[in-house]
């Protein structure tokens, strides 16, 4: 399993080893870094927990051997596809996942810091009674 996430990323952690099933696992614990970094580390890591040179993982991709070496260089950066295919021809794949957090619009959030502790009871209590008056509305409906 590879999980490279959203660009904007440097790797905390990665591991490397392989699964009862004896696929390559790598994964990777990612905060902050670009992704020619991440897919670089990843697909070294991966070429290598598979055992693999890069002359044999680009015969298993049908990609020129130094297509691997630039990417794993990090000199180039790799399309998704190409990324793919490089980490199933180590036998491997590629997960992507959200960002956790991404698309949260905090301006509500800072508002709501920027009050002392009181005033954010105040507008709790004002909040709850609001609700409070809302609740039998919407038992009739």
């Amino acid at each position: 399993m590879f999980l490279l996430w959203p660009p904007r990323v440097q790797p905390r952690e990665i591991r490397a080893g392989r699964s009862a099933s004896g696929a390559a696992d790598i994964i990777c614990d990612i905060e902050w870094y670009t992704s020619a970094v991440a897919a670089s580390q990843i697909l070294r890591d991966a070429r290598r927990v598979a055992g693999l040179t890069q002359r044999e993982l680009a015969e298993r991709a049908r990609v020129p051997q130094a297509t691997v070496g630039r990417i794993e260089a990090g000199s180039v950066s790799p399309r998704v596809d190409t990324l793919e295919k490089l980490l199933r021809a180590a036998d491997g794949e590629l997960r992507v996942h959200a960002r956790p957090g991404k698309g949260v619009d905090r301006s509500q959030i800072r508002e709501l810091l920027r009050l002392t502790p009181l005033q954010r009871l105040d507008l709790a209590a004002r909040d709850a009674a609001g609700l409070g008056r809302l609740q039998p509305r919407v038992g009739r409906s």
